[in-house]
């Protein structure tokens, strides 16, 4: 497939990195996101159209290239082009357009010393941001994890470390973190719920479970004000492991819910056998809903489904005060985002 890509244009190269790693070298291309597209395109006709079963089959990271960089800090910036993509969804791309900070122009085996540092240093911490409840009070917050990457310097955000995380099997102990910080956040009776989101690889973790049920395990009260959630792109490529994980999260008392729901909304009976307490809905389907009919009757219908389950519906990445009035109408039991922000801070 990656030969066909060459073949198919002039002054390309396809090679193989190592293990199922490829690269193809592109001159004369000044898009990468164009690219990207044009590469899974024609992954797509020619792999997924005979392995079509297999669902997640591949990811493409592209990144620009500037006379004079070289070529290690080339192929670091692919890497992490491509553990984003990784981290996003099956059979995706990503592609960096501007220059990436000196902490990313790294190697893999960089990234893993300097994660474990930071981690073992305790040099994590949870910004919270509002949910709003429709009938106007605070749901909960969302913890979004950051990580100060050397000591004295900038946090960084989830997006900016948890592709490499995971790439290097760290999420497991940055969940742990995310969620030792939550639970102390709610030994305060006064700061209300918290909201902590746990990567795809972390559920199928049995150690990592373990640990989850043990802290659960201290004090009743406090994990009845916990909200546990899941990536969508995670839980339906683990499904079996997630299952499992609800079967002995459930029972503890604390909230269930997926994040960056959208792909798979046929399959809400399924999660419902599960116990599910919740769903995220991405902000991709909610953008500009004020000015969409036909995604306000798909949405109102999703609302009505959920709601026979007793699942809530909440909108992320709300950012007009127009979306938030548009999704609270059609019954969405909660939001968050920009608008949330502002409205509670109002």
């Amino acid at each position: 497939a990656m030969q066909t890509l060459a073949a198919d244009a002039g002054d390309r190269l396809a090679a193989r990195l190592n293990g199922a790693d490829f690269a193809l070298l592109a001159a004369g291309e000044d898009d990468p996101a164009q690219l990207g597209e044009a590469i899974l395109a024609g992954l797509g006709e020619t792999v997924l159209s005979k392995w079509a079963d297999f669902g997640d089959v591949f990811h493409a990271g592209v990144v620009p290239y500037r006379q004079g960089e070289d070529a290690a800090d080339l192929l670091s910036a692919s890497d992490k082009a491509l553990a984003i993509a990784e981290s996003r969804g099956p059979n995706g791309c990503h592609s960096l357009t501007a220059a990436l900070g000196p902490h990313q122009n790294m190697s893999s085996e960089t990234w893993r010393q300097t994660l474990t540092e930071a981690l073992g240093e305790g040099r994590i911490r949870l910004e919270r941001y509002p949910v709003l409840a429709a009938g106007g009070r605070a749901m909960h917050q969302e913890g979004a994890a950051r990580l100060q990457f050397q000591p004295g310097g900038a946090w960084l955000t989830a997006g900016e470390f948890m592709p490499m995380a995971l790439r290097l099997k760290l999420s497991a102990t940055v969940d742990q973190d995310a969620l030792r910080i939550a639970w102390d956040h709610l030994a305060d009776e006064s700061g209300g719920d918290i909201a902590v989101n746990l990567s795809a690889d972390s559920i199928v973790d049995w150690g990592f479970l373990k640990t989850v049920t043990d802290i659960l395990g201290q004090n009743p009260e406090r994990r009845r004000r916990l909200w546990i959630e899941v990536p969508e792109y995670g839980v339906f490529r683990n499904f079996d492991a997630f299952r499992s994980f609800c079967l002995a999260i459930a029972p503890l008392g604390c909230k269930l819910g997926i994040e960056h729901f959208g792909r798979h909304f046929g399959e809400m009976a399924k999660l419902a056998e599960l116990g599910l307490d919740y769903i995220k809905v991405d902000g991709s389907y909610v953008r500009d809903i004020d000015g969409n009919e036909g995604n306000r009757e798909f949405l109102r219908g999703l609302c009505k489904m959920a709601r026979n389950f007793g699942i809530l519906v909440i909108a992320e990445g709300v950012l007009t005060e127009a979306e938030l009035t548009t999704l609270l109408d059609l019954g969405f039991d909660g939001a968050t985002g920009q608008a949330v922000t502002r409205r509670m801070q109002g």
